[in-house]
């Protein structure tokens, strides 16, 4: 595994759902620690606050079940610093990278250093949703690894035990796992990818550090 893991969430702050979850009696209270709520309730934009706070809940799991998978998702037991900047969970203290605009929120989390590739792009007419954010990360990881596109693919392994049976995904180059970690997430029309890896490092990095 390489050293540095990564995960990414992104939500889409204008569909129907994320109105409809922020507006329901006890969401914020499912969702968000004592001290977030304090937070949430000072704040001059609550909704976009919580869906801050939630996507970076789900980027920081996604990093931590690939520590221990048979962590349950509860996102009260993730905290986010009040500068948006680091997630805790238990003694796990995650760098937080958040890129926000009026339209969606893209959390990334790294156990460590820079992100070396993420990526935002919206969802085409009529395409599934985990195929076109694979298409995107290896799009974009072609073009830093300076190979054809046909060269690379995602793929994840089959995990007994774990909630769909299946562990998170893997970046192939001619059928071989690369010493990079990868995360996909989609929600509504946005689909988004980030990587941390060794092979990726090589090249300038696409995204700043947290």
């Amino acid at each position: 595994m390489t050293a540095r893991l990564v995960g990414n969430d992104v939500v889409a702050l204008g569909s129907a759902e994320a109105a409809a979850s922020s507006e329901r009696e006890g969401y914020a209270e499912r969702v968000c620690s004592p001290a977030e709520l304090e937070r949430l309730r000072a704040s001059p934009h609550p909704p976009l606050l919580l869906w801050q706070l939630f996507a970076a809940k789900e980027a920081a799991y996604k990093v931590v079940v690939k520590l221990a998978p048979t962590t349950l998702l509860a996102h009260r037991l993730f905290e986010v610093s009040p500068e948006l900047t680091q997630v805790r969970h238990g003694d796990l203290v995650l760098p937080l990278w958040l890129d926000t605009t009026a339209q969606r929120v893209h959390a990334v989390v790294t156990t460590g250093g820079e992100v070396d590739l993420a990526g935002v792009s919206l969802l085409a007419e009529g395409e599934p949703q985990s195929g076109a954010a694979r298409r995107a990360l290896v799009r974009a990881a072609a073009k830093r690894l300076g190979c054809p596109v046909e060269e690379l693919a995602v793929l994840r392994p089959s995990r007994p035990g774990s909630w769909d049976g299946y562990g998170p995904p893997v970046l192939l180059r001619n059928g071989e796992p690369l010493d990079v970690d990868v995360s996909l997430s989609h929600d509504e029309e946005y689909v988004a990818f980030a990587a941390a890896g060794v092979a990726l490092a090589d090249r300038e990095s696409g995204v700043p550090r947290p």
